[in-house]
């Protein structure tokens, strides 16, 4: 792995990125397709913008604007908060790194790392999910984060990475966290799929930068 330094959210970073699989979209790289009526399966919508998106990316050499809500706004700007709160609550350090690059077509940018062998990913939603997150006492991490999770650990090669809930509204319990391991089975197979996402991206690539006719 090599960390490209940079700061988040800055040109060098969103450079350091162009093109390359993030670990933040292998959820869409994981998106299976429909089957249809004639036994031959459709692609995945979520999985071919992705593809596309990076393909385009590529081509034009600058990274298409991503659309922001108002709860991702929040987000960013909570971030900072939520970091140094788990840091005062748990005594450690998080180290703010740039881009992990994997190889030259897939990286992650994680919210931080911890000592040698962990990593951190922050969420900061609405306050009900927060409580809900709180009421239920989840011990696992939710689905729709998990291909995140355990991509970022194969990535950096991390033993284990927590997944914090942070809500500075909250007076009483602003942050809820777990902890969650390498699952080997698992990121195996995401190798494998992420393999293919990545043939059939530079196949992609090569259709459109190929100036023959």
């Amino acid at each position: 792995m090599n960390i490209i330094e940079c700061k988040q959210g800055s040109d060098e970073w969103f450079q350091a990125r162009l093109g390359k699989v993030s670990t933040s979209h292998f959820s869409d790289v994981l998106a299976k397709g429909k089957l249809k009526k004639d036994g031959t399966y459709s692609p995945s919508k979520s999985r071919h913008d992705y593809m596309l998106k990076l393909a385009t990316e590529v081509t034009d050499g600058v990274t298409e604007p991503t659309f922001k809500n108002g709860y991702m706004k929040w987000g960013n700007e909570t971030e900072e908060g939520a970091r140094e709160h788990y840091e005062a609550l748990y005594d450690v350090e998080v180290k703010q790194v740039g881009f992990c690059q994997l190889n030259d077509w897939v990286g992650c940018s994680p919210d931080g790392l911890i000592g040698d062998n962990g990593g951190l990913e922050l969420k900061c939603p609405k306050g009900t999910t927060h409580n809900n997150y709180i009421l239920t006492k989840i011990q696992k991490l939710p689905q729709a984060y998990y291909s995140q999770v355990q991509g970022s650990m194969w990535v950096t090669g991390r033993k284990w990475w927590d997944w914090a809930s942070y809500n500075p509204r909250n007076k009483y319990k602003p942050i809820y966290s777990i902890r969650v391991l390498r699952d080997e089975k698992y990121i195996e197979n995401l190798k494998i799929e992420v393999n293919k996402f990545v043939a059939k991206l530079q196949e992609m690539i090569n259709e459109l930068t190929n100036t023959a006719f």
